[in-house]
């Protein structure tokens, strides 16, 4: 999920980041593990922006969209990222290298709106 984080302080005023994190919790912790000593006493808050990530559009040819199909492949819609060996309707998978759940096999990206043909 993404978080918006918002930090208030008396010397530098104010300040937000969107991060992708699985609590408000986290999302703080993260956005102050960024910060300086410099920043001084802050009070920080997070609130939800998006449920899921925005999505990535791959632009394929037909063989290479053949190719994925033919081979088990698919896209991690986090990362970018080609998977195989998964089917041509998944949903959600674990990335590999990413560790996020946004793999889809290529007919599911297809069906999804998320491939391009490139002419």
């Amino acid at each position: 999920m993404y978080w918006k984080t918002f930090l208030i302080n008396q010397r530098n005023g104010c300040g937000s980041e969107k991060i992708l994190a699985d609590s408000p919790e986290e999302a703080c912790e993260i956005y102050r593990s960024w910060l300086t000593a410099e920043e001084g006493d802050y009070q920080m808050n997070a609130i939800l922006v998006s449920e899921t990530p925005a999505k990535k559009v791959f632009s394929l040819t037909e063989a290479m969209y053949a190719d994925m199909d033919e081979n088990y492949g698919g896209y991690c819609t986090s990362c970018g990222e080609e998977a195989y060996g998964i089917e041509p309707d998944a949903c959600k998978y674990v990335c590999e290298s990413c560790g996020q759940p946004g793999v889809y096999g290529v007919e599911e990206l297809l069906i999804m709106g998320l491939v391009d043909f490139d002419a």
